[in-house]
C-alpha cells in the first residue's frame, strides 16, 4: 500500500485533517479524521482498485450516512468514470486518483503555498477593496493545487508568494466550477 497509502498521508497533512483512526481493508486503508472546524471526514484509499466507478462511490455515501459523517475522499485507482465523479460532487465526496502527485507539486520550489482562506480574510480583503468575491481572480476547482488543498466552488485560496525582489506578496483567487 505504497502509493495510495503516501496520497492519504499527503492529504491529511496539507489539509491540516488530524488523523481518528485508521483500518485496513481488503481493499485498502480506511482513515477516519476531523478538520479544522472539527468535522469528521472518511477517506478511503483504494490500492487494489484500477477505476474509481459509481459503486465505490455509492458505498462511500451508504457509509457516510450510516457514520453521519458529512463528507469523504476516495483515493486510488488510476481514473475515474464521469458518473463516479458527479454522484461524488452531489454527495460532498472527493475523488482524487493516484496520478496527482501531491506533495512533489506542493513542496515544489516554483510552488507558492496555498491554502484555503478563513472567512475573517476573506472579509477583510472585499472590504478592503471593496468588491465581491466573484470579483476576484478565479482558480478552477480542477487546479492540481485546489484539488489536494480541498477547494471547493465558492471558497477562497490564499496564495502566499515570496520573492528576492518584492519579499512576500499574498493574493487571492475566488474558486470556481471547472
Amino acid at each position: 500500500m505504497t502509493i495510495v497509502l503516501d496520497i492519504v498521508k499527503d492529504i491529511i497533512s496539507i489539509r491540516g485533517y488530524k488523523k481518528v483512526s485508521e483500518e485496513k481493508k481488503e481493499w485498502g486503508i480506511e482513515v477516519l479524521v476531523k478538520d479544522k472546524n472539527g468535522e469528521d471526514i472518511l477517506i478511503w484509499g483504494l490500492e487494489k482498485v484500477k477505476i474509481i466507478g459509481v459503486k465505490w462511490i455509492r458505498d462511500m455515501v451508504a457509509e457516510l450516512k450510516k457514520r453521519n459523517i458529512p463528507s469523504g475522499v476516495v483515493i486510488g485507482g488510476s481514473r475515474s468514470t464521469k458518473s463516479a465523479l458527479t454522484l461524488a460532487k452531489e454527495n460532498n465526496i472527493g475523488v482524487i486518483t493516484r496520478e496527482l502527485p501531491l506533495a512533489p507539486l506542493l513542496h515544489h520550489e516554483l510552488v507558492p503555498k496555498h491554502s484555503i482562506a478563513t472567512e475573517e480574510e476573506v472579509n477583510e480583503v472585499l472590504t478592503k477593496y471593496g468588491i465581491r468575491k466573484q470579483q476576484l481572480p478565479w482558480i478552477k476547482a480542477s487546479d492540481p493545487v485546489a484539488r489536494a488543498i480541498g477547494a471547493k466552488p465558492g471558497d477562497v485560496v490564499k496564495i502566499i508568494r515570496s520573492s528576492p525582489v518584492a519579499g512576500v506578496s499574498v493574493y487571492y483567487r475566488y474558486v470556481v466550477e471547472s
